[in-house]
């Protein structure tokens, strides 16, 4: 797949998998088909009456009331002012329930039938119960039977009206956390497909790269984060009318909800003991398993054994905590900073769901936790993004060094062959000095004048001409001398005039070497695709107030690949190399270049400012 395209592939995903998850929830609410009764004022009953073996009392709902054996009946009697066509709404937490009237069963729910074998008692169930006009002046009996495996049982205020304003009161407490869940669904299954598709396919990242390591396991946090919440949420009953299955769901996202965030973390830790990670690793896979085969085989339901998870995730949580520490104050990294802020705020909402689940501050179970999960996600998505701007930038900065480093070696070894060149030269014209000296000390041994001043005249013409100096830069000079020499063989017509410091005063010699080299080379390359008109290459430069400006005007055929402002190179599909270079290299230097075609002549120019005292850092290419 190109990497133009992995964009719009990906939006594609995102989108096909809203339109899946709003399809599927409309196909689901479908089958609830309620007579749509008008949103009149629904009657929250928040007192009654609760008998226990005969004794009773006045209780405010919701609470927690405490059983003297399984199966104990739990009577709450209500006196409702009933109207027509109103319904009755009612929770039941892992306990059956009996709605009568007058001696007469109305209703029943959670009975031995209507949950799997493996259950000691039913999940957590909601119904809306229809209510007949013969009910008008007469009292609701709720029969609650104690769970099997608690010695409590809780009770939540029914609510009486119309289906409509039930819901409408409800919707409130319960819409955002059920849109959160959504949320955390698609998030989740989006950012694991990303993190599996960089590591089957070839991408412009490492796919070793520790944060791309840890893409999958953030998808599958969140999604695991998202199933919970779901599962936990009583809207998601109105919907999905399976208690069992949400169940069981439920509680295994959450048991295994450590296991994702324990593995994204440590992809981020360069220090660990790895006895210990392999210890927790084990503990945190196997420990859902048991818990799950506890429940199946009716040894432990999964609600008394989330009691070990609650230690254990703390517990993991503080020696994720302590790791991030230890690896701050070693490395004192950004990424150990960001992720010791992230581990503290998914360990104190924790604690607090903890908290919360025995003493019940909040009776709305899970609304804490996912919380503290909706901010780490939000937040561990900012830290990602930030990564992935950091590595992106510190390739194009190697990619631009790599680049620099080629333009040098490239220039080296064409300084080295011209050495070698020049010596190979010296030593024709030393051979061929003996064999001429030798002729002349015959010549002047038989006495042969004429002939001795012809060769002595004929050599004075041969004698080769000075280096010719352009500039008091010796590298910047060794290379547009050799370009020079490479233009006239190639019969193009070349001048320059410059003004360039000393070696190492203002600027530095590498960067200059890979300008000129560059600017020159591009020239000598346009200037041969030439089939016709007049070849040419004029360089300037002048160095006033601390600034050097550059400027070179060469020939070419007049086909150009241009995207707005960027050229891209005659030999590859991409941004020139040189050009790239030259532009880095300008901002280096607090400058800018400038590159312009005309007709048949193409115009570089650029200027860099001098450092003075202070190294200014190379700023990558665009």
């Amino acid at each position: 797949m190109n990497r133009r395209t992995s964009l719009p592939f990906f939006l594609g995903i995102l989108f096909l998998i809203i339109l899946i998850m709003a399809a599927l929830l409309a196909a689901l609410a479908a089958q609830k088909n309620y007579t749509p009764y008008s949103k009149s004022k629904s009657s929250v009953i928040n007192h009654a009456a609760v008998s226990i073996n005969g004794k009773s009392r006045q209780v405010q709902l919701p609470c927690r009331i405490s059983t003297p054996s399984p199966g104990t009946p739990v009577v709450v009697t209500l006196h409702p002012r009933i109207s027509a066509r109103d319904m009755l709404y009612v929770k039941t937490v892992y306990a059956p329930l009996t709605v009568s009237s007058g001696g007469k069963i109305l209703a029943s729910y959670g009975t031995k039938d209507s949950y799997p074998s493996f259950m000691h008692d039913p999940a957590t169930e909601v119904h809306f119960l229809a209510l007949s006009d013969t009910l008008r002046g007469k009292a609701l009996t709720l029969t609650f039977y104690a769970p099997q495996d608690r010695d409590y049982i809780m009770l939540f205020p029914p609510i009486i009206g119309k289906a409509g304003a039930i819901t409408g009161s409800m919707l409130p407490d319960l819409v955002v956390p059920f849109a959160l869940a959504i949320l955390q669904l698609i998030l989740g299954m989006f950012i694991f497909t990303l993190g599996i598709y960089i590591r089957m396919f070839p991408f412009s990242f490492d796919r070793h790269e520790s944060f791309f390591d840890s893409l999958p396991w953030l998808g599958l946090f969140s999604f695991c984060a998202g199933v919970w919440a779901f599962c936990e949420n009583n809207m998601t009953l109105w919907f999905v009318n399976r208690p069992a299955a949400l169940y069981l769901l439920s509680f295994m996202a959450l048991e295994c909800l450590i296991i994702p965030m324990y593995m994204f973390i440590q992809s981020f830790l360069k220090t660990r003991i790895q006895w210990l990670h392999n210890l927790v690793r084990c503990c945190i896979i196997i420990a859902p398993i048991v818990s799950l085969l506890s429940q199946l085989t009716g040894i432990l339901p999964l609600y008394r054994s989330i009691t070990f998870f609650h230690v254990m995730i703390p517990v993991i949580m503080c020696l994720l905590i302590i790791q991030i520490i230890l690896q701050y104050l070693h490395h004192r990294d950004t990424a150990s900073r960001q992720l010791l802020i992230a581990s503290c705020i998914i360990f104190l909402f924790a604690i607090a769901e903890v908290l919360n689940y025995h003493f019940h501050f909040v009776w709305q179970n899970a609304s804490i936790f996912e919380t503290g999960l909706s901010i780490f996600i939000i937040y561990a998505g900012f830290i990602s993004i930030g990564f992935v701007y950091r590595t992106l930038r510190d390739r194009r900065q190697m990619a631009f060094d790599m680049r620099t480093m080629k333009i040098i070696v490239k220039e080296q070894k064409k300084e080295t062959a011209l050495i070698m060149e020049s010596e190979k030269e010296i030593r024709r014209q030393r051979h061929d000095l003996r064999h001429k000296l030798i002729a002349i000390k015959e010549m002047a041994a038989t006495g042969k004048q004429e002939d001795l001043q012809d060769h002595i005249a004929t050599m004075i013409r041969n004698i080769p001409h000075a280096v010719e100096i352009y500039c008091e830069n010796p590298e910047i000079n060794a290379i547009v001398s050799y370009y020079l020499g490479l233009y006239r063989e190639h019969g193009i017509s070349a001048e320059a005039h410059l003004a360039i410091p000393a070696a190492g005063e203002k600027f530095e010699d590498v960067d200059l070497c890979v300008v000129f080299g560059n600017l020159m080379e591009n020239a000598l390359e346009a200037c041969q695709r030439m089939k016709t008109g007049d070849r040419f290459v004029r360089l300037q430069s002048t160095f006033r107030c601390g600034t050097l400006t550059i400027t070179m005007d060469n020939s070419f055929n007049g086909q150009v690949h241009r995207a707005g402002d960027l050229f891209y190179s005659s030999k590859r599909n991409e941004r020139g190399i040189g050009l790239s270079s030259i532009l880095s290299i300008a901002r280096k230097y607090n400058g800018n270049a400038h590159f312009e075609a005309k007709g048949s002549v193409f115009y570089s120019s650029l200027y860099l400012q001098e450092r003075g005292d202070k190294t200014i850092p190379p700023t990558p290419s665009s």
